[in-house]
């Protein structure tokens, strides 16, 4: 497990190597408040811990958030990851030095809570650092309702490889992974992406599935399939795909839709009715 590599002093955060050795650097524990020494011997790596035995377990979480958004706050500007199409993996824009001039840490928005949000141009992000908890499917649910970009941080993975086997933490790799790199960084929702996977369902063609085949042999065919018809023009009897064979694992395909049914107190999916393909 890494060892505290920040102190809470005066309400910075600070390196081990920016305060006096034992009791007397005067920091606390970002996680828990309590009082730090700062371990400074000759045979093992500088770090923080606590005075007295403690089972605290959020100092480095705390840690590495309170670093991140000190980071952001004297800095101003961070380099965004490009943005994907979730569907088809076309670039909606490319990667980009985000330059802000307002930054809010962990403001509240009618019960939502984001780390930060950062304000550029009259336009807003939220920014979520990860250590230990992610954000799940209920919180990008409500971006989405929202219509607010976010942005995550993974700092769990940066420090992880990082600090691998043991390696000493450095401030400044840290630094300059959050400030000018793309890694370590998503988006969990963005408006632009959202946009544009609604044209591409809207002008997708529906196409409908048809069975063939006794029972136990049967499978699943659209007519017409737009890669087959561009190969052999003229040729329709020949431009079938099979659903669940070549569909499924098509590119243009954006989605399969089954017919469902009840079994065992559960509504499951059994045979495909239809597809909604991409394909021209």
């Amino acid at each position: 497990m890494l060892n505290l590599p920040f102190g809470l002093k005066d309400g910075r955060l600070l390196e081990v190597e920016q305060v006096s050795a034992g009791k007397a650097c005067a920091c606390r524990c970002p996680g828990c408040m309590a009082p730090l020494v700062a371990k400074k011997g000759q045979h093992k790596r500088h770090h923080f811990a606590h005075q007295a035995a403690s089972a605290c377990g959020q100092g480095l979480e705390s840690a590495l958030h309170l670093f991140t958004k000190q980071l952001l706050a004297q800095h101003g500007f961070l380099v965004l990851p490009p943005l994907l199409c979730d569907i088809t993996g076309e670039l909606l824009w490319p990667s980009r030095r985000l330059q802000f001039d307002e930054l809010k840490t962990e403001p509240r928005l009618n019960g939502l809570i984001p780390d930060l949000i950062v304000g550029f141009k009259g336009r807003k992000l939220l920014i979520e650092i990860a250590v230990t908890h992610f954000a799940g499917t209920q919180k990008i649910e409500e971006l989405e309702r929202r219509n607010l970009p976010c942005l995550e941080i993974d700092a769990s993975k940066l420090i992880n490889d990082l600090c691998w086997q043991g390696s000493l933490f450095e401030a400044n790799r840290f630094s300059n992974y959050v400030l000018f790199s793309q890694q370590y960084k998503k988006w969990l929702f963005h408006p632009k992406r959202k946009n544009h996977e609604c044209q591409l369902f809207a002008h997708a063609n529906h196409m409908q599935v048809k069975p063939w085949g006794p029972a136990h042999q049967r499978s699943f065919w659209v007519n017409r399939c737009p890669l087959k018809m561009n190969d052999s023009p003229g040729f329709y009897k020949h431009s079938g795909a099979n659903v669940l064979r070549e569909c499924i694992n098509c590119r243009f395909c954006l989605e399969i839709k089954y017919d469902l049914c009840r079994r065992g107190g559960r509504t499951v999916p059994t045979t495909p009715n239809s597809v909604l393909c991409l394909g021209r």
